[in-house]
């Protein structure tokens, strides 16, 4: 469908990944919601709820990570830790409603909310809310485990970056902020507002690093 076409900026990103991601049902994607396809998309503001986005496949799987030196065909939803190491968590965003209804999310926000613990597994939370979405929160989580030897992960200063199509090769600066509480994004500014349809979705990366505790 047209309305579902994207610019070649986010497809680079999007590609190959859903040849490596497992099916959200094994995971900690919530709330219960409606779920819609393609073909026939939401008649009302809801985020992340297509099962067949062709790019993407089900998007209540939208929070995923790899390492920064694996290529596009590593994105995952359980990462191993096993030594020092930087790695990327990538955050899809997709106001579901039907283009032709021209509406809007109105405050919408995002956050990857990353724990200060230092253990063998850390599940790290993503969220996507807007005022007047249906659900107004969902969320998903990847997880960083070792098989045995302790780790932490911290948030690399000055990473968060939000692309569109509108600025699809550098993206936008997001608030470091982003990794304690939610953020405001959007589509040609970050004013919180995300108008329905595939080419309007939008990517929040961060990177992280992890460190091996000795002992």
């Amino acid at each position: 469908m047209q309305d579902y076409q994207i610019a070649i900026g986010i497809v680079g990103i999007l590609v190959l990944v859903v040849a490596t991601m497992r099916s959200s049902t094994a995971f900690a994607w919530g709330p219960e919601r409606e779920t819609f396809v393609i073909e026939e998309p939401a008649s009302y503001v809801t985020f992340n709820s297509i099962i067949n986005n062709s790019n993407y496949g089900d998007e209540r799987n939208f929070l995923i990570a790899k390492g920064v030196s694996e290529d596009s065909s590593s994105w995952r939803d359980v990462v191993k830790v096993e030594e020092d190491g930087d790695y990327i968590i990538r955050l899809f965003v997709h106001n579901n409603a039907a283009g032709n209804l021209n509406l809007f999310a109105a405050g919408a926000k995002v956050q990857i909310s990353l724990p200060s613990d230092k253990t063998d597994r850390i599940e790290v939370n993503g969220y996507i809310s807007a005022a007047n979405a249906n659900p107004p929160k969902i969320w998903d989580q990847v997880v960083f485990k070792s098989d045995k030897r302790k780790f932490g992960l911290a948030y690399v200063i000055g990473s968060a970056r939000y692309f569109t199509n509108v600025n699809p090769s550098d993206g936008f600066a997001i608030s470091d902020d982003v990794v304690s509480s939610e953020v405001l994004v959007g589509y040609d500014q970050m004013d919180g507002s995300i108008r329905g349809c595939y080419e309007y979705s939008g990517i929040l990366t961060i990177k992280i690093r992890a460190t091996i505790v000795e002992g």
